[in-house]
């Protein structure tokens, strides 16, 4: 009986655009491969693969925590970004020219 190993990469959070308007994503993916993405226009999740669909119908059985995604993507990721774009106003807002080292060989 040998042991294979997997990888679960979660990648989550939201961008805000120049009219400041911001968009959410939720994504998984397994091995490499994407796996399932919440849809927070539909609070349902979209499966990219077929293992992907046992997961997609256990948790869009859950419709509580699936409008706690919805609302978490739609007003709480934004209100954290925005207080750390605040926080960070003055180290992002500063504008100073690369340095350049010339080595000699």
């Amino acid at each position: 009986h040998t042991k294979e190993s997997h990888t679960l990469q979660v990648i989550l959070g939201c961008e805000m655009q120049e009219d400041n308007s911001t968009e959410g994503y939720w994504k998984y993916g397994y091995d490499g491969q994407d796996h399932l993405e919440f849809c927070p226009d539909t609070l349902d999740w979209r499966a990219s693969e077929p293992r992907a669909w046992p997961t997609k119908l256990e948790w869009e059985g859950h419709k509580v925590r699936a409008r706690q995604n919805g609302a978490y993507l739609e007003r709480d990721c934004p209100a954290q970004l925005q207080q750390l774009l605040e926080l960070g106003r003055g180290v992002l807002d500063q504008q100073v020219p690369p340095k350049v080292l010339r080595l000699q060989v």
